[in-house]
């Protein structure tokens, strides 16, 4: 009896093992299907974003506008013909992927462009006008002077303008001038086959500063009190995990002299672009 209870035991035993083994399998083959998935929307998203992207270049390139071809487009959500809805239904989509939104079909956005319409036409339509206004301005590349601050309340009513400064100019040394918008830029990294060392030298060659030490977000990329030398003669893109199509923003600490202590306040990020 002894012999036969021991027996029962071990194939108890290796039918559990061979149970979990089983279970492990599928688990494994659980993650991966899941992983290949969550490759196969990555790659549908970058491929949507390149193709809405190389079609809206192509139509740019097509325009041909004059002044007086530009005349105001009354709203009207139940004539397919004019496209209205086509158009706010592809803009609103390119929102919502360029925001990781949920995706709205043609049906929803028409329901929902149609009841939007009242709050459209007082107070959001004044300011989609006021932003227009200035944004002709920008892309025109008129004086500053030019340009107006507006102050708006339609309850009142009220409009009020006025001309905005200058931004701020904060002085580096006697050749440099930053502002808190200046971002600097590394273009062609992976092509120039740049290495850490080589992107020290085109920032010291062209802001006249000596990059000591990188920040990728929080994590230090390079510390010149360690002087790791390997890392310097490292490639860029390596070094940065920087993937192809990309760009990463770093945020440097400089000083005047070559071999300075003082950091430099106010050093625009840097911008690499594989």
């Amino acid at each position: 009896m002894t012999e036969g209870k021991e027996q029962t035991e071990i194939k108890e035993e290796e039918m559990t093992e061979k149970t979990q083994e089983t279970k492990n399998i599928s688990e494994g083959t659980n993650t991966n299907t899941e992983n290949i998935e969550e490759e196969k929307k990555e790659t549908i998203k970058e491929e949507t974003v390149q193709n809405i992207s190389e079609e809206f270049t192509t139509l740019v390139s097509k325009l041909k506008l004059k002044a007086e071809s530009i005349f105001p487009e009354e709203f009207e959500k139940d004539n397919d013909q004019n496209y209205h809805i086509d158009a706010i239904y592809s803009l609103t989509n390119c929102r919502a992927l360029n925001y990781k939104l949920d995706a709205m079909d043609w049906m929803t956005v028409k329901i929902k462009a149609g009841r939007i319409i009242p709050a459209l036409a007082t107070t959001t339509a004044s300011i989609a006008g006021l932003q227009t206004a200035e944004f002709v301005k920008i892309i025109k590349n008129i004086k500053l002077e030019d340009m107006k601050n507006a102050f708006l309340n339609i309850a009142v009513p009220i409009l009020t303008q006025s001309e905005p400064g200058p931004m701020p100019q904060i002085e580096i040394h006697k050749d440099l001038k930053v502002t808190l918008w200046d971002r600097w830029d590394i273009l062609d990294a992976f092509k120039n086959k740049l290495t850490l060392k080589k992107m020290f030298e085109i920032v010291r060659e062209k802001y006249n500063v000596w990059v000591k030490d990188i920040f990728k977000g929080a994590m230090p990329v390079y510390s010149s009190a360690i002087g790791d030398k390997q890392i310097l003669e490292s490639p860029l893109c390596e070094v940065l995990q920087l993937e192809e199509k990309a760009h990463v923003d770093l945020t440097i600490a400089c000083t005047l002299q070559e071999n300075g202590v003082d950091i430099i306040q106010n050093i625009p990020n840097l911008r690499v672009f594989y």
